[in-house]
């Protein structure tokens, strides 16, 4: 599956795709999974290669976006 295949969710219009150990994979989930806010939610996590990830997460505003790709990416 192409990052143009996925579709985001109405309520998370915002695409971004994260190259990640995975580790940090981990720990983006739980961070992600503690924000009440629910800003962004991972949408897919590709595993093909083991010392890298891919991660699909789908954003709530292009805000938040920035600033997971800043902070993340």
């Amino acid at each position: 599956m192409h990052f143009d295949e996925i579709v985001a969710p109405a309520t998370h219009p915002y695409l971004l795709r994260l190259h990640l150990d995975p580790a940090d994979v981990h720990e983006l989930r739980r961070r992600l999974d503690d924000d009440e806010d629910g800003a962004a939610r991972v949408l897919r996590v590709d595993r093909s290669n083991s010392d890298v990830w891919i991660v699909t997460v789908a954003c709530a505003s292009e805000r938040v976006r920035g600033m997971l790709d800043s902070a993340w990416g």
